[in-house]
């Protein structure tokens, strides 16, 4: 499996939501495993539980065998992202 990062509650519920499809369970046996319940697991999956606490996201990573680790992100800034989209022609 490969490291990723996750910036937001979306990228981390999308994670979790591969990470269970790749072991080939259910959300109902994550969320047994967990001991959360399944609406619970398919609101995370989905990135709508910004304010879950800590202990249940835990428990969730436990229960996929996953674990997180702190990285520096370095966020380019909107002109930085511009410039890479527009390439040389937004440069006068």
């Amino acid at each position: 499996m490969v490291d990723q990062v996750s910036r937001t509650y979306i990228e981390f519920g999308a994670v979790l939501a591969k990470r269970r499809h790749d072991l080939h369970l259910t959300q109902a046996q994550v969320a047994e495993r967990a001991g959360v319940s399944r609406p619970l697991l398919i609101d995370l999956e989905r990135g709508k539980r910004p304010g879950i606490e800590i202990g249940r996201a835990f428990a969730v990573l436990r229960a996929l065998d996953l674990g997180i680790s702190a990285v520096p992100v370095q966020d380019a800034s909107f002109d930085d992202q511009l410039a890479d989209l527009l390439g040389d022609e937004g440069q006068t």
